[in-house]
């Protein structure tokens, strides 16, 4: 069952509209990431410093937020994952 109504996908829009939903959903993907980058890094190693949030809404990539999910499981300090993020931005 379809949740837009037919005048919407007969509208002249609606690749506008559906351009405008991936956009959405993609930014949403990368929010969830840096939250959840966060999030590990706040459990391994306590606060987490401004320069190293600041820095994470400077990567804009999908992949590049993935492999930092990564480095933040395993890094072995906070200064380790910095370097990686470095190389991220």
């Amino acid at each position: 069952m379809s949740f837009i109504s037919p005048m919407v996908k007969e509208h002249p829009f609606r690749e506008g509209l559906r351009q405008g939903w991936d956009l959405g959903v993609e930014e949403g993907t990368k929010e969830g990431l840096r939250q959840s980058i966060l999030e590990v890094l706040r459990s391994r190693f306590g606060k987490v410093p401004l320069d190293i949030k600041s820095r994470l809404w400077d990567v804009m990539e999908e992949e590049d937020l993935k492999g930092l999910v990564r480095k933040a499981i395993s890094a072995e300090n906070l200064e380790e994952f910095f370097r990686a993020l470095e190389s991220h931005c």
